[in-house]
C-alpha cells in the first residue's frame, strides 16, 4: 500500500470487521457451531479494540496510547483516526461509527493541531526574517523588507493580521491569539467538512468502482483550504 492511504481506512476495517461478527451471531440461519466460534471471536475482538459501545460497536477514540496484552495497542491508535479526518473519503462516515462526544473531541484534537502548526510555522517564518541587530546602529528605523512582508501576508491570508499584530505590540494576553487563530482554523474545517460530508465532494470510488486518491483531491483543493492541509500532508 505504498502508492495510496490506507492508514484512514482502519477505523472503517475496525467497524465493518465488528458489524460483521454481529451479522453472523444475529443471522437466524447461521450454523450453532458457526454462531459459537463468531461470539468467541467477537469478544476477543472487543477485548483488543474496545468499542464505546458494544451494542452499537461504535469505534473508541483514545488519545493517549494505551498497551494491553502482548504489548498490544488497545483500541484504535489516535493517529489512524486524525488520518480519517482528513480523508475527504472517510470523514463523511465518521460520524455514524463514533459516539457524539467521541467525533466532537477527534475534531477538537483536529483544530488544536491545525492551530500548533499554523503557530509552529509562523514562528520560523518570523524568526528566520527578522532583521539582525548587528544590520544597523540601534537609532536607525527599521527597514521594510518587502520579502518578510510577502511572506508575512502569504502566511496569514485570511486572518485580522493587524488585530493580531497590535495584541502583540501591546503586551496582550496571548492566549487572544491564539482564541484568534483558533476560531480561523476552525471556520475553515467546518467549511471542508461541509464540502465533503454535504456536497459528497470525493467519493470512495470514482465512475471506474476504484478508490478514490485523497493525495490527489488535496493537491487540488490545498489552497481552498490552506490550514487543513497543513496537517494533512503530515498525517495522509
Amino acid at each position: 500500500g505504498e502508492s495510496y492511504v490506507t492508514g484512514s481506512l482502519v477505523p472503517v476495517a475496525v467497524f465493518q470487521i465488528r458489524q460483521g461478527y454481529v451479522e453472523v451471531i444475529e443471522c437466524d440461519d447461521t450454523d450453532p457451531s458457526v454462531k459459537s466460534l463468531a461470539k468467541v471471536l467477537l469478544t476477543d475482538f472487543d477485548n483488543r479494540y474496545a468499542p464505546a459501545c458494544s451494542d452499537s460497536g461504535k469505534v473508541k477514540y483514545h488519545r493517549e496510547d494505551t498497551i494491553g496484552k502482548y504489548n498490544h495497542y488497545i483500541g484504535i491508535h489516535q493517529y489512524f483516526f486524525v488520518a480519517s479526518f482528513l480523508d475527504p473519503r472517510v470523514a463523511p462516515l465518521l460520524s455514524d461509527m463514533m459516539t457524539p462526544d467521541d467525533y466532537n473531541l477527534l475534531k477538537s484534537d483536529v483544530i488544536d493541531f491545525m492551530v500548533a502548526k499554523l503557530k509552529a510555522r509562523s514562528d520560523n517564518l518570523f524568526n528566520e526574517n527578522a532583521p539582525k541587530e548587528k544590520s544597523a546602529p540601534a537609532t536607525q528605523p527599521p527597514q521594510n523588507n518587502s520579502k518578510r512582508s510577502q511572506l508575512k501576508d502569504k502566511m496569514f491570508w485570511g486572518l485580522n493580521t493587524k488585530s493580531l499584530d497590535a495584541a502583540t505590540a501591546t503586551g496582550n494576553d496571548p492566549n487572544d491569539n491564539d482564541t484568534a487563530l483558533r476560531a480561523v482554523c476552525e471556520s475553515e474545517l467546518d467549511r471542508y467538512l461541509h464540502d465533503v460530508i454535504d456536497k459528497g465532494a470525493c467519493p470512495m470510488y470514482d465512475e471506474n468502482d476504484a478508490f478514490n486518491d485523497p493525495l490527489k483531491w488535496w493537491k487540488e483543493n490545498c489552497a481552498k483550504y490552506p490550514y487543513v492541509a497543513n496537517i494533512d500532508r503530515k498525517y495522509l
